[in-house]
Order: structure tokens, then C-alpha cells, then sequence
């Protein structure tokens, strides 16, 4: 991995440098405002490989910034962990909860 600052943008796209160094680790911490199932869609076969044949250890830390993650989220990982298919992108946020403000 190069040893210099990834700046982002169209000149230095972050995404490259994000997979070359999941592909490389052998532990992964994660920490976003949000995730998204078409941002996790972008990492997702990176991060299955490392923990199934690597064995490599992830932990994700996450807010409800914009709200909590959609279920299916979730669900998609879990039930690829115990096992099933990868899933298929976009996952249906039909379930997500419901923004922030409206809870009391």
C-alpha cells in the first residue's frame, strides 16, 4: 500500500486504497457516520473474503447520524454469515426506521 495520504476525488479515488487495505488486513475496524447498502455493496465481497478465508476479525462502529441502518442491512449479513448467498444489490430499505425526529 502506498504511504501517502489518499486525498480522495477523481484524481485519487479513495475506493482502491479502502480494498487494497481490507484485502491486506488481518483485522478491520470500521468507523462511519452511516452505512448505506450501496456503500456496503461497494466493500462487501472485500470484507466476506477477509473473514472467510483469511479469518480476518471485523468490528464496524456506526451512529444513527442520519438514522439507524436499514434492517436489511443487517439481515443481508447475517444471513450471509450463517451461510447463505452474498446478497444482491440494492437491498430493499423497505423496513428502515423511521428518521431520528420522529421518535419521541
Amino acid at each position: 500500500m502506498s504511504g501517502y495520504l489518499a486525498t480522495g476525488g477523481r484524481r485519487d479515488p479513495f475506493l482502491p486504497h479502502l480494498l487494497e487495505a481490507i484485502r491486506r488486513a488481518d483485522r478491520i475496524d470500521l468507523a462511519v457516520a452511516f452505512i448505506k447498502s450501496s456503500g456496503l455493496a461497494l466493500i462487501f465481497d472485500a470484507l466476506a473474503d477477509a473473514l472467510q478465508f483469511r479469518t480476518a476479525r471485523l468490528r464496524i462502529l456506526t451512529s444513527d447520524y442520519l438514522r439507524p441502518a436499514p434492517p436489511a442491512i443487517g439481515e443481508a449479513w447475517w444471513s450471509w454469515r450463517r451461510g447463505s448467498a452474498r446478497p444482491s444489490w440494492p437491498l430493499s430499505t423497505a423496513n428502515a426506521c423511521p428518521p431520528r425526529d420522529s421518535f419521541s
